[in-house]
């Protein structure tokens, strides 16, 4: 968790902003990288093209060549940083595993039942 990565107030400032930081560089990686495709896509180049023919990760099976990745899989890449870095959290429950911020809600709220009950719902 994050309680173990600093001592004071001035080390939960300096984790947070480094964070924080962090989380807008990806944003920004993600961002330009949608703006540099749309660019490109107004008027693609004949390699552009060839990439997104061939893609091994977008075209089915057969149709695609193995390694070739086309510039929207790339971006989709950069995306899902962005996305990771957004909407997961660390759980120390679960040995350091990354979960969603839904998954880390509804185990507090299971937690919580656990150690309260269900107020008279039972």
């Amino acid at each position: 968790s994050m309680a173990r990565l600093f001592r004071d107030l001035t080390g939960l400032s300096f984790l947070l902003t480094s964070e924080l930081e962090a989380l807008a560089q990806a944003q920004e990686a993600a961002l330009d990288g949608v703006q540099k495709l749309r660019h490109e896509c107004r008027d693609p180049s004949a390699d552009l093209i060839e990439q997104a023919a061939h893609c091994g990760r977008c075209r089915g099976l057969g149709m695609g060549i193995d390694g070739a990745v086309c510039r929207h899989c790339q971006l989709d890449e950069v995306a899902m940083a962005w996305e990771l870095r957004l909407f997961s959290l660390t759980a120390a429950a679960r040995g350091g595993a990354r979960i969603t911020a839904e998954q880390a809600v509804q185990q507090a709220q299971a937690a919580a039942l656990q150690r309260v009950g269900r107020g008279g719902l039972q």
